[in-house]
């Protein structure tokens, strides 16, 4: 990989992750009615899929590792951060395998859903290590509220990714032509 190249992913990485850990913060404050129950929007998983799914598994891994660290340690304590940190693992994984095995299979909707139910799931196992078992009760209003909000995230990632792909912002991640050169000279001309 070309050193500019190098650096564009970088570049690109580093603002995914500034953009979740600001989203992360403005979800605490607009999740103001759901946060009572232990839930959020999850505003940050937009940007996670981006990284799931234009970027390499260690890059996507990477980005979903500094997003937990940054955000549990700028805006919760340490037991936020083991939540944050189980549940963006699951959510992570679950829609890793949904997008690399199955995007034809799947809405971006669907993935975004079951993401959105596996953070919960995350959450609920380091709870159970914290409290009881039967903390695990939650899931009766968290998984209707995880459905809800990964339809939202869905369909906003929906939208981003129709823009993304036309490979007008960091090319040559996001362009899904086989040469970014080639895309952005046609726009040229």
């Amino acid at each position: 990989m070309k050193t500019k190249e190098r650096l564009e992913r970088l570049i690109f990485i580093a603002i995914l992750v500034s953009l979740t850990v600001v989203l992360s913060y403005v979800d605490r404050q607009i999740s103001f009615g759901l946060s009572h129950l232990g839930a959020r929007i999850g505003l940050a998983n937009i940007v996670i899929l981006v990284g799931v799914y234009y970027l390499s598994v260690k890059e996507s891994f990477i980005l979903v590792t500094m997003k937990a660290i940054l955000s549990g340690l700028l805006l919760g304590n340490y037991m936020a951060f083991f939540i944050g940190l189980s549940g963006s693992y699951f959510s992570y994984f679950a829609m890793l395998v949904l997008i690399r095995l199955g995007k034809d299979k799947f809405s971006f909707v669907g993935i975004s859903i079951a993401g959105s139910i596996m953070h919960n799931i995350g959450q609920i196992v380091v709870l159970t290590l914290f409290y009881s078992v039967g903390i695990t009760g939650a899931l009766i209003w968290l998984i209707p509220l995880g459905i809800a909000t990964g339809v939202v995230v869905g369909i906003i990632f929906t939208a981003l990714k129709r823009y993304l792909d036309k490979g007008e912002v960091f090319p040559s991640i996001t362009c899904k032509t086989n040469d970014p050169s080639q895309l952005l000279k046609d726009k040229l001309h």
